[in-house]
């Protein structure tokens, strides 16, 4: 009797344990764009930019988006595009992904930067 006291004593404290351990929520702080290259298809009218994002953190990331926004040769903004490019992105993995943006005049550059749905602006 004593030792079924003790197992449920023992269980009850462990389930209590985990309950206790939840994970950190979702930051962008850890993404990282570490590779990216992009043309620019005149015809179309669009902005073709392929790249490589990494999770430099210690937890998943369900999803990331990443806004792109591209610029003219004063800085003006020319399009702009968030999209949902990865999922499920383990702590430590890199993978690649790929987007279109709608060009609105010249482009010098293309910024990106990673971030959480509904973290961004």
């Amino acid at each position: 009797m004593r030792q079924g006291v003790a197992a449920i004593l023992l269980l009850l404290a462990a389930l209590s344990l985990v309950a206790g351990c939840r994970q950190a929520p979702e930051t962008a702080t850890d993404l990282e764009i570490t590779r990216q290259m992009w043309n620019v298809d005149e015809k179309a009218g669009v902005v073709r930019v392929v790249g490589e994002l990494a999770n430099r953190g210690q937890t998943p990331v369900s999803a990331v988006e990443v806004k792109a926004t591209l610029r003219g040769a004063s800085g003006a903004a020319r399009g702009e595009n968030i999209s949902e490019v990865l999922r499920d992105l383990r702590a430590g993995e890199k993978r690649q992904f790929a987007l279109n943006i709608r060009n609105h005049g010249g482009v010098s550059r293309v910024e990106l930067t990673p971030q959480i749905p509904g973290q961004g602006d």
